[in-house]
């Protein structure tokens, strides 16, 4: 499902790595509208209100990117038809939702994020602008997750946790206590604990 979109005017994703190439192939079975991808440099020559979506996955580069967006893009927001949102969730402009993930009750979700396949947000989570989510994550209820933060695969967050922003977790991470410090988390294979 597309919220924001015109069917009558081009989709661009931007980005040209293989998470792009998957993004354009999802939405293109559910839409007869043009879907394109294109990279960054292009982005600065499309038309006033144009459509897009970020396809591009690592974190210091969207980062980037999102600094020198233009203001009058539309944004659009990107749901598989195989994900279940609930009907409370909010979610902002420019979020993309894989197949299989599943974001509960009362989820507030900020703009740009990236969630990818096989994700459970548990009811009450909080996430910021421009997380990224990669496959198998489970963020727990009630937790709060600041901006540009990376989740790597198959990491884990207790229910109730806050993270602070510009943080990144390696994949199978297990987040079992806040994170008041930005940084690079790696977890211990044999206490399960973040270093």
């Amino acid at each position: 499902m597309l919220l924001n979109y015109d069917p009558l005017a081009p989709l661009y994703i931007i980005g040209t790595s293989v998470a792009a190439s998957e993004l354009q192939n999802w939405i293109s079975q559910e839409t007869l509208g043009a879907v394109i991808t294109i990279s960054k440099d292009e982005y600065y020559n499309l038309p006033a209100d144009s459509q897009c979506i970020i396809g591009f996955q690592t974190i210091q580069y969207r980062i980037n990117f999102l600094q020198t967006i233009y203001n009058n893009t539309r944004w659009v927001t990107y749901i598989h038809p195989r994900a279940f949102v609930s009907d409370s969730t909010k979610l902002g402009n420019g979020t993309t939702i894989g197949p299989l993930t599943c974001i509960n009750h009362k989820v507030t979700v900020d703009k740009h994020a990236s969630i990818g396949p096989l994700v459970t947000i548990g009811h009450g989570a909080t996430l910021g602008n421009n997380c990224v989510i990669s496959p198998g994550v489970v963020i727990g209820g009630s937790a709060v997750v600041g901006d540009n933060v990376y989740f790597g695969q198959s990491s884990s967050v207790r229910d109730k946790i806050t993270i602070c922003s510009n943080t990144n977790f390696a994949m199978t991470s297990a987040v079992t206590k806040d994170i008041e410090q930005s940084g690079t988390y790696i977890s211990n294979k044999k206490t399960n604990i973040i270093l």
